[in-house]
C-alpha cells in the first residue's frame, strides 16, 4: 500500500478564529485509522500554529510583522498538536509531531535521517500507531527559508516520499475558475501533462498564508511528478475515502506519467 499525505488549513480547522473545528480533525484521525487498518501509510500536515496563538492569547487580525508571527506560532503549537493528540487518541493513534523547515530539503542529512524515522514508524510494530503530524518549524525559519506556505510544505513531502496521492483539503468544494463570482465554474480535473497551471485567481485566506492559486500551483508541480494530487472540501465527511473508493468530487490533478505507481 503507498503513501497518503492528507494536508488542511488554518480556516478548515478552526472555527471563527475562536475554538478549534474538532468535527474536521475528527473526521481527518478517523479516515486515517481505517486507510491504516487498510495497511497504508498516512502522513498528516497541518496548518493553525498561528491561529491557534491568536485564539490562546485572545487576538485577532492578520498581516503581523515576521517575528510576531513566529511568536504567535511559538504560542499556538502546543495547543495546536494538542488538539490533534485529542482526535487521533479517540481513534487508537498517537501523534509524533514533526516540524520542517525549507532549507531541510535540500540538506541530505535531514532527509535522510526523516526517512529512517519513518522506516521505523512502518517496520517496528510497537510504532505501528504513530501518524506523522507535519507543520513547518515557524519559529526559528527565516524569511529566505519558510516555504511560502503548507501547500508547498505538503507537496515537497509528497513528492519526497513519492507518495500515491496528496490530499490538499480546503474550504470549498474544489478549486474553480471566477472563485467566487457568479460564472465560478468548479474545475473537475487538470491533465496536468496538456494543460497548464489553472487560473484560480490569487486570494488568499484571511486567517492562512495559502489559497487556491497555491494550491493550483504545488497541485500541478506534485502531479506532474507522478503523484495523484486532490483538491477537496474540508467539511466533506470521509471525503478522502470516497475518493479511494472510486467516487470522484472535487478537482483532481491527474499525474503524470499515467503509468507507475
Amino acid at each position: 500500500m503507498g503513501v497518503k499525505v492528507i494536508k488542511v488549513g488554518t480556516g478548515s480547522i478552526t472555527r471563527d478564529k475562536r475554538y478549534f473545528n474538532l468535527g474536521v480533525m475528527d473526521d481527518i484521525a478517523h479516515q486515517t485509522a481505517a486507510l491504516k487498518a487498510e495497511g497504508h501509510e498516512v502522513m498528516v500536515v497541518t496548518s493553525g500554529a498561528m491561529g491557534a496563538g491568536r485564539m490562546a492569547l485572545g487576538l485577532t487580525g492578520n498581516g503581523e510583522p515576521l517575528a510576531v508571527k513566529q511568536a504567535l506560532a511559538m504560542a499556538g503549537q502546543p495547543g495546536l498538536i494538542a488538539a490533534w493528540v485529542q482526535v487521533f487518541a479517540q481513534h487508537g493513534l498517537v501523534v509524533g509531531q514533526g516540524l520542517l523547515e525549507g532549507r531541510h530539503f535540500s540538506l541530505d542529512e535531514a532527509m535522510t535521517n526523516l526517512k529512517n524515522v519513518l522506516g521505523v514508524l512502518r517496520h517496528e510494530p510497537a510504532f505501528r500507531p504513530v501518524v506523522p503530524v507535519f507543520n513547518e518549524n515557524d519559529v526559528v525559519a527565516t524569511k529566505e527559508l519558510k516555504f511560502g506556505d503548507n501547500d508547498e510544505l505538503a507537496a515537497r513531502l509528497a513528492m519526497f516520499l513519492e507518495a500515491e496521492e496528496l490530499f490538499l483539503l480546503t474550504g470549498a468544494k474544489g478549486l474553480f475558475t471566477n472563485y467566487g463570482t457568479a460564472d465560478a465554474r468548479l474545475i473537475g480535473c487538470v491533465d496536468v501533462a496538456r494543460e497548464p497551471v489553472p487560473d484560480v485567481g490569487g486570494a488568499k485566506s484571511d486567517v492562512g498564508s495559502g489559497g487556491p492559486a497555491s494550491k493550483a500551483k504545488w497541485a500541478h508541480e506534485t502531479a506532474l511528478s507522478g503523484v495523484r494530487v486532490h483538491v477537496i472540501d474540508a467539511e466533506r465527511r470521509g471525503g478522502v475515502l470516497e475518493i479511494l473508493r472510486g467516487q470522484r468530487h472535487g478537482t483532481l490533478f491527474a499525474k503524470w506519467p499515467q503509468s507507475g505507481r
